[in-house]
């Protein structure tokens, strides 16, 4: 009877300290944030390794977005502004306080690609690829699976971050143990 009373003490302290029970990480809860972790790490991965292959080749990211018939004429432009677009968007995905801004704009950017890749297909035009490194070797079939995978991650980072994570007080992160 005394440990139990002591267990309800120690929780009550715990609570007034965080201001309310949605702070506190069940085992379940931290299941779930392990996996908007694995989530953000999967896109912040994807995000810095096309980012980096795009600035390594920048001629070629240039002369690639200057091929197609969208986008011509705005290759200078989008060959540095989409590398760091993907640099803000991981530098956003790896830190607990703006994951859930970083999952949203990721799901934007995304389907952004899809679309244009989708536009790119319709067109039966010469479809060139400056996605970057490994990812540029995919087909354009494989690339939609691919960003649709990467959508699908960021949506359900968007889901769990703001259902399991979005309370936890800023200071602690998401200790997974």
């Amino acid at each position: 009877m005394l440990d139990i009373s002591f267990k309800h003490t120690k929780m009550k302290n715990i609570l007034e300290q965080h201001g309310r029970p949605s702070t506190l990480l069940s085992r379940q809860n931290k299941s779930f944030c392990f996996l908007i972790v694995l989530a953000s790490s999967a896109l912040l991965f994807v995000f810095l390794y096309t980012a980096t292959a795009k600035l390594l080749d920048l001629e070629r990211f240039v002369s690639t977005i200057d091929e197609s018939f969208l986008l011509k004429g705005y290759g200078k432009i989008l060959s540095w502004a989409v590398p760091v677009i993907e640099l803000f968007l991981a530098a956003l995905l790896f830190f607990p306080g703006s994951r859930q801004l970083g999952f949203w704009l990721s799901a934007m950017l995304l389907v952004f690609f899809t679309l244009y890749i989708g536009v790119m297909l319709l067109s039966g035009n010469k479809l060139p690829c400056s996605c970057g490194g490994v990812v540029s070797k995919l087909s354009w079939a494989q690339h939609l699976v691919f960003n649709f995978v990467l959508i699908v991650l960021s949506v359900l980072g968007i889901i769990l971050n703001k259902k399991y994570c979005n309370n936890v007080p800023r200071n602690q992160g998401y200790r997974v143990s």
